[in-house]
């Protein structure tokens, strides 16, 4: 790719940017405005593949920030300095990465001093960081990496991967701050994980969210320009995209996008819309979503200060079971219950923020019997996140050696299970299969949730559930053994009964009264 072609496409994005806010309510929304500088005649050349700014975008829109540019620009100081000078009067947060290693064509330090008209000094505690990391010979690099603009402060973060000196693990990495202005390393790895870590105290924008939707066609989105056109006048506090898909594999033809900074909103849309196309145009395909957005939202924003506690547990168990056995060691089982569905986000959550490429994968011991809306819910989240899912009949102890046999990598499974369910009360966070069975670590997130939990968290994220559980059935087995729950029960003007969802049901303590 050439250096024009590299450029003219990052202009067209900055443009797109603006277009897309244009006369909007959104482009005045309340949260923080950010933009990304991305230093390197590696990437404008085509050498490197930036990664960086896509990550940092998908982030900020995550946690309420909304990144207004985009830019890349030389190894130049001019350039740098100009560019820098002129983010940080126009927006609230100007994230940059690369360019500050100790070679000649890192010059990101040298030319933000200039567009702050200050100058470079030694800083003592990069010079001892450095110091720390390099060998004794590489003073020079040492001192090289230490300078940095005079009136900048260092903020620590955590860096995923570590540093190790002297059998030392070294786990903290400084990120330069000067005003608003953060100066991130181009290293992937390291930049991610240090923006993760500074996300919630630096770059949030509290008490603002943006919620997306999606809708998908399966005809050519020039037969839907009226109805759009329409919407978009009706709806003037959301935001519009329509997107063709082409090939002969796509599984619809035209996306249509609407954000706004609500979930009702986004709903109202959405129903506008359909009101004025035919229901033979929606195509029932889902992209799979990034999950990390709403799981760690929903974290950090719940008034339930227990369920958030206990949210947090199951996450970080999620994280040791994943640092434990990699993603390739660990399979989620999903049988299309309630409590299943709530692991399968959390796992998805941290898969998703950390930037796991791989699909996950997931085992489903099916049942003799199944009821036929569990099956195609399995289908759908298995075809919405893109799953690899491996399902196995008969008892769980002989379809475990299967799978075990199967997926040679494997090593542990999350299972979905509470204390509440039978001959769970003494189970473990971290706990081994009986020895008669075949050794896998069973890994446990959701021991210390209620039913309440359940169904605050599923319901908060707006996570698609089973649909019998809109039909009063409130615990899952199989047709022969699974019937309404009857405390859900009432009679209908009609006089027939009728049972209300489950998530209506106020007494935990009969949540199995359905099961036979």
């Amino acid at each position: 790719m050439t250096v024009k072609l590299l450029a003219d496409m990052y202009a067209v994005l900055e443009e797109c940017v603006g277009l897309f806010n244009a006369g909007s309510s959104m482009a005045s929304a309340p949260g923080k405005t950010a933009g990304i500088i991305v230093v390197g005649d590696e990437i404008l050349k085509g050498q490197v593949h930036d990664i960086n700014s896509y990550f940092m975008c998908k982030r900020l829109r995550a946690i309420g920030t909304k990144v207004a540019r985009i830019s890349v620009v030389e190894d130049n100081v001019n350039d740098i300095a100009e560019t820098v000078k002129d983010f940080s009067k126009r927006y609230d947060i100007v994230l940059t990465t690369g360019g500050i290693g100790p070679t000649h064509d890192d010059v990101t330090y040298r030319g933000i001093a200039a567009g702050f008209g200050t100058e470079l000094v030694c800083n003592d505690s990069l010079r001892e960081f450095w110091s720390k990391i390099l060998d004794r010979n590489m003073t020079e690099s040492v001192v090289a990496m230490s300078m940095i603009p005079k009136t900048a402060k260092i903020v620590w973060g955590k860096a995923e991967t570590p540093f190790f000196k002297d059998n030392e693990l070294l786990t903290e990495f400084p990120v330069v701050n000067i005003q608003n202005v953060f100066v991130f390393p181009g290293v992937p790895q390291y930049m991610q994980s240090l923006f993760l870590s500074l996300e919630k105290d630096h770059f949030e924008s509290r008490g603002c969210s943006f919620y997306t939707g999606k809708i998908y066609l399966s005809v050519d989105e020039e037969l839907v320009v009226s109805a759009l056109n329409e919407t978009v006048a009706e709806m003037k506090e959301c935001v519009f995209g329509s997107y063709p898909v082409v090939g002969d594999g796509a599984k619809y033809k035209t996306q249509i996008t609407i954000e706004a900074l609500s979930v009702d909103k986004v709903k109202a849309a959405e129903d506008y819309f359909k009101a004025l196309i035919s229901p033979k145009w929606l195509s029932p395909w889902l992209q799979d979503p990034d999950m990390s957005g709403p799981v760690y939202k929903f974290l950090q924003t719940t008034a339930d200060t227990r369920l958030a506690a206990t949210l947090n547990k199951s996450i970080k168990l999620v994280e040791e079971a994943l640092d434990t056995y990699s993603p390739e060691g660990v399979s989620v089982s999903f049988n299309g219950g309630k409590d299943c569905t709530v692991l399968l986000h959390l796992v998805l959550a941290v898969k998703d923020r950390r930037n796991v490429s791989q699909p996950l994968q997931a085992v489903y011991f099916r049942p003799p019997n199944p009821f036929p809306e569990v099956e195609q819910f399995i289908q759908d989240t298995v075809d919405r996140y893109k799953i690899e899912l491996t399902t196995l009949p008969g008892s769980i102890k002989e379809a475990l050696e299967v799978l075990v046999e199967q997926k040679t990598r494997l090593k542990a499974i999350f299972l979905g299970t509470r204390r509440t369910d039978p001959y769970s009360q003494h189970l473990n966070d971290f706990q081994m299969t009986d020895p008669d069975w075949t050794q896998v670590m069973r890994v446990n997130p959701l021991l210390d949730w209620s039913y309440r939990d359940i169904w605050t968290f599923l319901r908060g994220i707006a996570a698609p559930y089973c649909s019998l559980y809109d039909q009063g059935y409130t615990s899952l087995g199989n047709k022969d053994n699974t019937r309404p729950n009857p405390s859900l029960a009432y009679t209908a003007e009609d006089g027939t009964q009728r049972y209300n969802p489950a998530w209506m049901l106020a007494d935990d303590s009969v949540e199995r009264n359905g099961r036979l």
